[in-house]
């Protein structure tokens, strides 16, 4: 019984050794510098929208975690304390949301509803829209720079 315990509890020391290991690597991981790397894909919002739209599955599989240039009309600005938004949105179902650093918010207050602009950030994700409830789905963009 005593053996069994023993190998027992090493299996679980391991095992949370593993974990704090996976934690530590992910919590210290240095955060990408967009403005250095390659661009991936060069898009207007239209056509990431029809992209989203037409396959939300594909489109997310192809853009996830992907550094795009987008260029497009503005709908709005979002800013608050830390949170420098600039949302594109073209009254269909998708919609971009492009979370812009925080030494971007100058550039960004100078923008109006309409402006045409190009800006650089990586792809985080997509949330599907819900029909019974009419709200649209969300293309989340971050680390954003403009150009």
């Amino acid at each position: 019984m005593k053996r069994h315990f023993k190998l027992i509890l090493a299996i679980i020391i391991i095992g949370l050794s593993a974990l704090i290991a996976y934690g530590v690597y992910f919590y210290f991981k240095p955060m990408r510098q967009v403005s250095q790397e390659q661009t991936d894909y060069k898009v207007t919002d239209k056509q990431l929208i029809e992209e989203f739209t037409a396959s939300p599955d594909k489109a997310g599989i192809k853009y996830l975690d992907k550094i795009m240039e987008i260029s497009g009309e503005v709908k709005k600005t979002e800013i608050q304390d830390n949170a420098n938004n600039v949302i594109f949105d073209k009254g269909d179902a998708v919609v971009i949301v492009a979370a812009c650093l925080p030494e971007e918010k100058n550039k960004i207050t100078l923008l109006r509803s309409g402006s045409t602009i190009s800006l650089r950030g990586i792809c985080k994700g997509f949330i599907k829209g819900d029909d019974v409830f009419g709200t649209p789905g969300e293309l989340k963009i971050d680390q954003c720079t403009l150009k």
